[in-house]
């Protein structure tokens, strides 16, 4: 079994069908078929877009601006964790005034910030 697929036997290739000895792609092709597609030669060439190249500084500096507008009780816990118990208590302030169903959970959080 293995000596079979070993051996080059390629007799079956005797089986199909040939046009003058050649094997026949396509009936009537011819090799200008297959070459590029001319649409292909007027096609506007595309490129990448410009990025826009900002400065290291740039970056950095709009990594301290203070976003205001960002409040939520998540950010206001991990402010506390990290020890910024005057920004975590600012925060609940806010959150007190949009909330004010939860202003007395939120002032007992300041209270204990307050005594650390």
């Amino acid at each position: 079994m293995l000596e079979d697929a070993s051996s080059n036997d390629l007799s079956y290739l005797d089986e199909l069908p040939t046009e003058g000895g050649q094997f026949s792609v396509l009936p009537n092709a011819k090799s200008d078929d297959f070459s590029k597609p001319k649409s292909l030669d007027t096609a506007p060439s595309l490129s990448k877009p410009k990025k826009k190249k900002r400065k290291m500084h740039d970056l950095a500096k709009n990594s301290l601006v203070k976003h205001d507008d960002m409040v939520s009780e998540t950010l206001a816990d991990m402010l506390a964790a990290q020890g910024n118990d005057e920004k975590a208590i600012e925060m609940y302030d806010r959150l007190s005034l949009i909330f004010p169903e939860k202003s007395n959970y939120f002032a007992a959080k300041i209270e204990k910030l307050r005594k650390t």
